[in-house]
């Protein structure tokens, strides 16, 4: 049901297995070149455990190849509204932090290597906010 309603609304979806970065990469610069902003789940799935997985490097390369910043949001708390595994949302307090833009490096030709370095970063980004985070509620309880 929501991924029918995701594509309905014309979200993008890559397939994992198969991805075509030219596609992908034509279509983020028409929806840049139309004004919007795009917005990437970079681990790929939700945590099953809370923490920061590894950011996929896929979209960071492309990030790289369009010259497109990357503005890291910090999402905290929403484990306790739906953890991995189950469709019943519950009440609870849920914190978004946007970040600074992060400009990608200016490379003729990046590599994965590029790209996992670029992701690393804005990993690391993302990561310290939800460890501060979650540092705060524990002096709290």
């Amino acid at each position: 049901m929501l991924g029918w309603h995701l594509k309905r609304g014309g979200h993008l979806f890559v397939d994992r297995k198969h991805p075509d970065r030219a596609g992908i990469l034509a279509r983020w610069r028409a929806l840049v070149s139309e004004g919007l902003s795009l917005i990437i789940y970079a681990e790929g799935t939700r945590s099953p455990d809370g923490h920061v997985h590894r950011f996929k490097a896929g979209s960071f390369l492309l990030a790289i190849e369009a010259q497109l910043p990357v503005v890291p949001v910090a999402v905290i708390g929403t484990r306790k509204v739906m953890p991995k595994g189950r469709l019943r949302t519950e009440p609870a307090d849920v914190m978004l932090v946007v970040h600074d833009p992060i400009q990608p490096p200016a490379i003729d030709a990046p590599t994965v290597q590029d790209a996992k370095a670029f992701a690393d970063h804005a990993h690391d980004v993302v990561a310290a906010a939800v460890r501060l985070r979650e540092a705060a509620s524990a002096r709290q309880v």
